[in-house]
């Protein structure tokens, strides 16, 4: 019983320093992931603008996926890929 008391007055003391820890962790680890997602879709688009060259293009999102388009004119637009 001893040490178990020992141990909840140890996180009771450091309680602030743990929380400031674990938000530190939190906002790193979702800043990372903001990151890759960022990147992942730059690299998608860019793909897609080097596929319609020397067209313009749309990227267009539905959720978590997407698709390349490519203007054939003004009004008109032509799916890419899959």
């Amino acid at each position: 019983m001893k040490y178990i008391q020992m141990i909840i007055n140890w996180f009771k003391k450091n309680l602030v320093l743990i929380l400031i820890g674990l938000s530190i962790l939190i906002y790193t680890f979702a800043n990372l992931q903001s990151v890759e997602t960022k990147n992942k879709y730059s690299e998608e688009d860019f793909i897609c603008q080097t596929s319609c060259f020397p067209q313009q293009h749309e990227y267009i999102y539905a959720g978590i996926t997407a698709s390349c388009w490519c203007y054939v004119n003004k009004s008109t637009l032509q799916k890419i890929g899959n």
